[in-house]
């Protein structure tokens, strides 16, 4: 599955979710399928998981989607397997058995908390717990300053820097200007929020 090849996806949850992941994977090239059959039954998964890289539980059931994915990681061996769990709680739970584990209902609620509370900075990316990718608009205090003295390695490190309607990726010597938007992979939120103090 690296640089380029095509990954062969079973999608079971047939929804507007399982049909918008399988349209967005076979217009970027790769195979995508959509289970329509009961998952539930042995011969039915492994028969429509066979010879595939990667397996997308959407259904709009929380047990089914994670009974399906672990059955797939575990006993069908297909090498990457995600369950989309609605509630929090059991998603959580879920955690650290294998299987890729999205929330939808906790990641909505963390963005639009940041939308709500909006401060200059915004959560592009979760990446767990509070490491993340954040664009963060930049106080004027920052002018003049190299990207270099801003990152700290392995904590907050610079992707891009938006300018003038144009996207700069980021270079250690790359000097910044008043109106400068910076996108940057942190560990914490609070590293992002200190750094763009007024």
């Amino acid at each position: 599955m690296e640089g380029g090849a095509i990954v062969k996806t079973l999608i079971v949850g047939a929804g507007r979710l399982g049909r918008v992941l399988a349209d967005s994977l076979l217009r970027a090239g790769h195979d995508a399928r959509i289970l329509d059959g009961s998952p539930l039954e042995r011969g039915t998964l492994a028969g429509a998981a066979a010879g595939c890289d990667a397996l997308a539980a959407v259904s709009g059931d929380d047990a089914l989607n994670a009974v399906v994915a672990l059955a797939a990681r575990r006993e069908l061996h297909v090498p990457t397997a995600v369950a989309v769990i609605a509630n929090p709680a059991r998603a959580e739970a879920l955690t650290g058995l294998g299987v890729h584990i999205l929330c939808p209902t906790a990641r909505t609620a963390h963005q639009l908390q940041h939308v709500l509370l909006r401060s200059g900075i915004e959560s592009e990316l979760d990446l767990g717990g509070e490491a993340g990718v954040y664009r963060a608009e930049l106080p004027a205090r920052l002018s003049g300053r190299a990207l270099s003295e801003l990152e700290r390695r392995a904590e907050l490190v610079a992707v891009a820097v938006e300018r003038n309607g144009h996207v700069l990726l980021a270079t250690p010597d790359l000097v910044l200007r008043e109106g400068d938007v910076l996108h940057v992979a942190a560990a914490h939120r609070s590293l992002v929020t200190d750094l763009t103090h007024p």
